[in-house]
């Protein structure tokens, strides 16, 4: 049985430049993995190792990139030997910018990983919202960095 938790946040800002936001940071995360990687497409994948909600120690782990379509959806899948994870960044258009959902399914192999998790889980829950509301604040600030970038508002006039 999966468990998906799910967390929404508005943003006033483009949503072509918050996709932008996303996947560099994605794509940041997998360049440290494999040097090699300078872009994200469908497929994509890298061997890492991380910390799962029912290990005490970090596990071996591939991540792949499953879906990709520009400015709407960006999902991955992390599979390592207790299961997987499907994380998915969905974006939806609003009338003040854009509507980001942040999806982490979470599935086992074995049902005594399911029950491990589930006596972690209610834990896991409640700090999941706090980081993820980080997490989305800190892809608002930095877009709003990036698009700063190159601002000509301190030009002179001509």
């Amino acid at each position: 049985m999966a468990k998906t938790m799910t967390y929404a946040y508005d943003m006033a800002l483009p949503v072509a430049d918050v996709f932008a936001t996303i996947m560099a940071s994605q794509l940041a995360y997998f360049h440290t993995r494999n040097a090699a990687i300078h872009e994200l497409k469908l497929g994509t994948s890298v061997a890492t190792t991380l910390r799962t909600k029912t290990d005490k120690d970090p596990v071996p782990a591939t991540m792949t990139v499953s879906e990709l379509i520009p400015n709407e959806r960006f999902s991955m899948e992390v599979a390592y030997a207790a299961g997987k994870i499907t994380t998915t960044y969905a974006l939806t258009p609003t009338q003040a910018g854009v509507k980001v959902s942040y999806s982490e399914t979470n599935t086992f192999v074995k049902k005594t990983f399911e029950r491990s998790f589930s006596w972690v889980g209610w834990a896991y829950t409640l700090l999941y919202r706090r980081n993820i509301k980080k997490r989305m604040q800190w892809i608002e600030q930095s877009t709003v960095r990036e698009s700063k970038v190159g601002d000509t508002n301190d030009a002179p006039s001509i």
